[in-house]
């Protein structure tokens, strides 16, 4: 199993607390029947994951 790292362009998104927000993501794998297992989200330049 290989790595792959995807940069996507950033959006804004907001929410009300005690709702739901959506956060615009396309995990897509360019490689052909590959699939995630793993999604980390990373805010800015911080090298520790806000949500997994």
């Amino acid at each position: 199993m290989h790595p792959v790292v995807l940069y996507a362009p950033l959006h804004l998104s907001e929410a009300v607390q005690g709702t739901v927000g959506q956060l615009e993501c396309n995990i897509t794998s360019p490689i052909s029947g590959d699939r995630a297992i793993l999604v980390i989200w990373y805010k800015g330049d911080q090298t520790i994951p806000f949500y997994t």
